[in-house]
């Protein structure tokens, strides 16, 4: 069962309707919902057809409910009503995009094997979603009410809980608020992904239509050299183990200098770059700089003002075909 009949009041709009990994929200995970147990029915408001019809495309049967304005607890009590013959539910939200279908398809063998309810558990002793519940618990899932969900069944029936380990947070991973909308795991970079990470830059400089002379030209000044990386501060965002963008940070006297921010062009417009960004300068900050500076491409400044940049001057940067090119010259300050 897919959990679809949220108001979505803290991001301020559609959220599942909104762009994720090239599809939306909610259809990355219905999708994984389908295709970890073989279906899905997702419960949705009354007057979300927009929802609705994007969860349908996505492999969903929908049910439409006046009862999902009451709370979560409500929205499972009816989408159990309307599934009573079911041999039990893997209850998912879909705001959680990154729950991993292989997850969701253990929970239900477990299920179906006698467990009454079932979760996973990271290493770290947290638990995360989806939760499965036995038939054997219909009339329990069928009185709950409000906004707490099927939590007072988990409770009651913790000492018999059976889980299934796993080291993927993404079974912890909501979307409540544009900030979390990046799909990407962040970690540190290390001189075996310098290669990966000059491939990346020459691909997003690319993007922005650049002619092949010009990025032959480019190619020394894209290059990240992996001895420099044990002096500045790298990160790369990884989604499923592949790397989708990084940035590179190099320390100074309360000043810094964002060397580099590069998002792969199949993954722009996800929020990665934003966070990235975010997490660049909280690197400097907590490292005491009061200043970060930026060298852009004129493409890019449109962004690094919207991550709260300004424009202090430019350079001149002329291309071929393009003699008034000019860098703009930012400064994000403390």
């Amino acid at each position: 069962m897919l959990l679809a009949g949220g108001a979505a009041t803290r991001f301020g709009s559609a959220k599942l309707l909104h762009p994720y990994l090239g599809s939306t929200v909610g259809a990355v995970s219905a999708r994984n919902l389908v295709a970890g147990v073989g279906n899905a029915l997702a419960v949705v408001r009354e007057g979300d057809d927009a929802i609705a019809s994007m969860l349908r495309e996505a492999g969903c049967e929908v049910l439409v409910t006046e009862r999902s304005r009451e709370g979560l607890g409500a929205s499972i009590a009816a989408g159990v009503a309307a599934s009573r013959d079911a041999s039990g539910w893997v209850l998912a939200l879909a705001d959680m995009p990154r729950i991993p279908a292989d997850v969701s398809r253990t929970i239900a063998a477990k299920l179906a094997s006698g467990a009454k309810v079932v979760a996973p558990m990271l290493p770290t002793g947290e638990r995360g979603h989806p939760v499965g519940f036995s038939s054997a618990l219909l009339d329990e899932l069928l009185a709950l009410t409000g906004e707490g969900g099927a939590r007072t069944v988990l409770e009651r029936y913790r000492g018999v809980l059976s889980t299934v380990a796993t080291a993927d947070r993404g079974v912890l991973y909501d979307i409540d608020r544009p900030a979390d909308l990046s799909p990407a795991e962040l970690r540190r970079a290390t001189k075996a992904d310098a290669d990966a990470m000059s491939a990346l830059a020459l691909r997003s400089k690319a993007h922005w239509g650049y002619g092949a002379a010009t990025m032959d030209a480019w190619r020394g000044a894209l290059h990240v050299d992996p001895e420099s990386l044990s002096s500045r501060y790298g990160y790369v965002a990884t989604v499923r183990d592949a790397m989708v963008a990084f940035y590179v940070i190099e320390p100074g006297e309360g000043a810094w200098t964002l060397d580099d921010l590069w998002v792969d062009p199949d993954f722009m417009g996800q929020g990665i770059g934003s966070s990235l960004m975010r997490h660049a300068l909280a690197t400097a900050w907590e490292n005491g700089a009061h200043l970060v500076t930026v060298d852009a491409d004129p493409n890019a400044e449109a962004f690094y003002v919207a991550c709260g940049a300004k424009r202090v001057g430019e350079v001149a940067a002329p291309i071929e075909g393009d003699d008034a090119r000019v860098r703009p010259q930012l400064e994000f300050r403390r």
